[in-house]
């Protein structure tokens, strides 16, 4: 059966590579004052570091995908079998409770996974430091602990529960949805070219992705 953490477990771990190796290590190091800003040339997916705005944009991806896999489950009524029930790319149903289902427990440990593998506190403050402008960052700083905030209500909010219903599992992709805004407008902070450079990165990672994944004859996951 496909539970909810191994779905966060593998988002996060496909951006994960990069992070333990040298981006977190350079946030920490930014954040004090020893960093160098992030390269500016053309960026190679699949051989540079993901840092910065980039691993944000990633983490907006997986709250995406979240979001929309939650909103689905909870038309199947989390797993409960159903006439018509929409299913994935693989022919797994959503509504036959086969191959997903998802618990408060799985919410919980996917997002410490996917906050810890991201170290998204940190490539936030990277960003505020290095991208965004001098006069702007009062306001990111603010926004930021709004970001974090909104994943510590996530899991909060999960804790509260020992099984999900529907309802319940629309008030968690709420949260997602919550996440996945705060985290795009974040972006609003930077200058039209980091904001562009950013974006054209994350394109590059998803095309790189998508073909490894064709060349390993696995299909990216899609709702």
């Amino acid at each position: 059966m496909l539970h909810i953490t191994p779905i966060l477990a593998v988002a996060a771990s496909t951006l994960s590579p990069a992070w333990t190796r040298r981006s977190i290590g350079g946030a920490a190091a930014a954040i004090v004052g020893l960093g160098g800003s992030a390269p500016a040339a053309a960026f190679e997916a699949g051989a540079d570091q993901e840092i910065s705005g980039l691993v944000v944009l990633r983490v907006a991806e997986v709250c995406a995908f979240q979001e929309k896999l939650l909103r689905t489950l909870a038309l199947c009524g989390n797993g409960k079998p159903k006439a018509v029930a929409p299913v994935d790319q693989f022919g797994n149903g959503y509504c036959d409770n086969q191959a997903y289902s998802v618990n408060p427990v799985q919410i919980v440990f996917g997002t410490g996974i996917l906050l810890r593998n991201s170290n998204l506190d940190g490539n936030l403050k990277l960003m505020i430091q290095e991208e965004v402008p001098p006069p702007k960052r009062d306001a990111a700083i603010k926004d930021a602990v709004v970001i974090m905030n909104t994943f510590n209500k996530l899991v909060n909010t999960a804790s509260t529960y020992t099984t999900f219903e529907g309802d319940d599992l629309l008030l968690i992709a709420d949260i997602y949805a919550e996440a996945r805004q705060n985290l795009a407008r974040f972006f609003d902070f930077l200058p039209a070219e980091a904001k562009d450079r950013f974006y054209n990165y994350a394109d590059s990672v998803r095309k790189y992705e998508e073909k490894v994944s064709k060349e390993d004859g696995i299909d990216r996951m899609k709702l």
